[in-house]
């Protein structure tokens, strides 16, 4: 059970850390189309 729970608890932060890193690129591309 608790393996199970930090894989997930990983997982989610792996996760949020790639969907940050994802807005952050759109923001600058968009800051590109803008400009």
């Amino acid at each position: 059970m608790g393996f199970g729970s930090r894989e997930v608890g990983r997982n989610g932060e792996v996760q949020k850390g790639r969907m940050e890193r994802d807005y952050v690129e759109l923001r600058r591309l968009a800051r590109g189309f803008y400009s």
